[in-house]
């Protein structure tokens, strides 16, 4: 029956509920879908879904996840930081220089 939590009988032990098997599928399908992708910005994207599915789940804590989502997106600006000046570098019109 779905749902239903297993008792402990007289003695034995129970194996634990499907709850250990959810992580193990679903790293199992971001597995399939990293093979499936041709660039390094669809490999970013499917990271970053995999991530944000995991911490919009029940965490025992919170407060970590509320902490990682900050690093990340700390992360993540500088990141794009990083590729707008490599931009703003870059000649706007082929045959110019640009000067430093």
């Amino acid at each position: 029956m779905a749902g239903r939590r297993r008792s402990r009988a007289a003695g034995h032990d129970v194996e634990p509920t499907q709850r250990a098997r959810r992580p193990r599928r679903r790293r199992e399908a971001l597995t399939v879908a990293w093979a499936r992708t041709a660039s390094a910005l669809e490999r970013a994207e499917l990271a970053f879904d995999y991530w944000r599915g995991a911490a919009r789940r029940r965490q025992p804590d919170p407060a970590a996840v509320d902490q990682q989502a900050e690093a990340l997106a700390r992360l993540l600006v500088e990141r794009g930081d990083q590729l707008l000046a490599v931009q703003g570098r870059e000649a706007t019109k082929p045959g110019r220089g640009h000067s430093a």
